[in-house]
């Protein structure tokens, strides 16, 4: 895409030459870039445990994308709190050790944290906003692949969470869980080291867990059980659309609390399977939960005048596109506001032809 070898492309990268200046500045067209990025100072932050859903090789290479995309938001998050305070990371730290953890461990745990964000057994509104809320950075960006649904990491140089959630899945149910599923990572995983994590026992056991936990935190299991009525489908969409829960889950967590006798969850699984296991009833109508905070805070820049368009286009050294879909700005939200268009309009004035005011003429009726 340059038209250079590959071995001047890795000369560049190990620092034995430097690029001419027509192949630098073709560089930033082909990757979409600014030239300023490639003279930017490089943010060197330690980069604690990441939590994802699969370490399965056909995944490498979306990881790689999506872990580059979230080291340049961690940048734009940086940027913003140069200026504006954002709100303190009061996370509850369980810090169990996994190995011990038990379901009803789980359980509990994930009703205390309810308790103490002031949830008590109502629906979760927002879990966007709630993690938002508690001081953790959100992001929602395609990640490329559906075989990424979310990753999270507890960043301990800023003692903050950041999540992201892929804006490839559609469904706004299953990305609730996503949020809640990082959620238990922060509360019950934050202190476990890239090392430990790398364990497959240590990653098989922490995966289930943080599942049970999204599913607690979600549906809590004594004011779910109560509100559970009929085996059907029809009930498991009158929970979904309370609860904020896709029917999967919700059946799911029949299952795991053994509210109806086997045959009854297997009927309902052959059922629901009928229609297509990622597209539930109500999918098209519930729209995925937007981050806000990252949004609120460069149009609060803006509202201040701390900043202007240009000033914030110049500060950041990455594309605006890149920048809007991380930080949940709207499309052109860079572009500077055209100038509303003006008529310029004078008044009919009747005078004697010797200057004055005059009167205004009258618009003639019609007869």
């Amino acid at each position: 895409m340059l038209g250079i070898t590959r071995q001047a492309i890795s000369q560049y990268e190990n620092g034995t030459m430097t690029p001419a200046p027509e192949i630098l500045e073709l560089m930033a067209v082909v990757l979409n870039v600014p030239e300023r990025f490639f003279w930017r100072p490089v943010r060197r932050a330690d980069i604690g445990t990441v939590f994802y859903r699969s370490f399965a090789s056909t995944t490498k290479t979306a990881r790689l994308r999506a872990e580059r995309r979230y080291g340049w938001l961690k940048e734009i998050a940086s940027y913003i709190e140069h200026y504006v305070e954002m709100p303190r990371s009061e996370f509850p730290d369980a810090a169990p050790n996994p190995r011990q953890l038990t379901v009803d461990d789980i359980e509990h745990i994930a009703g205390e944290v309810r308790a103490e964000l002031g949830l008590g057994t109502a629906p979760v509104p927002d879990m966007v906003v709630l993690l938002e809320n508690q001081g953790a950075i959100v992001s929602r960006f395609d990640v490329g692949t559906e075989s990424l649904d979310a990753f999270s990491e507890w960043s301990a140089d800023e003692s903050r969470p950041y999540v992201i959630l892929s804006a490839d899945k559609g469904s706004a149910v299953r990305s609730r869980l996503d949020a809640a599923h990082e959620l238990g990572h922060m509360v019950l995983h934050r202190h476990v080291s890239p090392a430990t994590l790398a364990s497959k026992e240590v990653f098989d056991l922490i995966e289930p867990q943080a599942k049970r936990f999204g599913a607690a935190f979600l549906l809590p299991a004594q004011e779910f059980a109560d509100d559970f009525f009929y085996p059907t489908l029809g009930e498991l969409k009158r929970l979904k659309d309370k609860w904020g829960a896709s029917m999967a889950m919700i059946l799911k967590r029949c299952e795991d609390l053994d509210l109806l006798p086997e045959k009854e969850i297997t009927r309902l699984w052959i059922a629901l399977s009928r229609g297509g296991r990622k597209r539930e009833p109500g999918d098209d109508i519930l729209e995925p939960e937007q981050p806000r905070l990252l949004r609120d805070s460069f149009e609060l820049l803006l509202q201040e005048r701390v900043r202007t368009r240009a000033e914030i286009k110049d500060d950041l050294p990455f594309s605006l596109h890149d920048v809007e879909a991380l930080a949940g700005l709207p499309s052109g939200f860079f572009e500077e506001p055209k100038p509303a268009a003006v008529v310029e309009l004078k008044v009919h004035r009747a005078g004697n032809g010797q200057g004055g005011e005059g009167r205004v003429v009258p618009f003639p009726k019609k007869s």
